[in-house]
């Protein structure tokens, strides 16, 4: 894995380990869950977690209700920005990349 996508990766799942915080109550995490579209097993199994938020924001309900693709709207990415800036180096050059 690029060091980029790494640190991207890293970054959406310590956001979702945040949502899992600010939660509170599995109950609140079950209801939000749900209303994301994760089927109830899946929503349940991801609420009644004990493992703490670091292990909750892996499991595969807060992977379906905040994908990568919810993310890529409500976030830049690392590795994005990193293209960007590649280019734009060689247009100060004035290089085609």
């Amino acid at each position: 894995m690029k060091p980029l996508a790494h640190a991207d990766a890293h970054i959406r799942r310590r956001q979702r380990a945040m949502l899992v915080r600010h939660k509170k109550r599995p109950r609140h995490l079950f209801r939000a869950l749900r209303a994301r579209g994760v089927w109830r097993a899946s929503a349940a199994c991801t609420a009644d977690c004990r493992r703490g938020p670091r292990w909750q924001s892996n499991t595969k309900g807060m992977r379906l209700a905040y994908s990568n693709a919810w993310f890529g709207e409500q976030l830049l990415s690392l590795q994005e920005l990193g293209y960007r800036g590649h280019q734009d180096w060689y247009a100060r050059k004035g290089r085609s990349s």
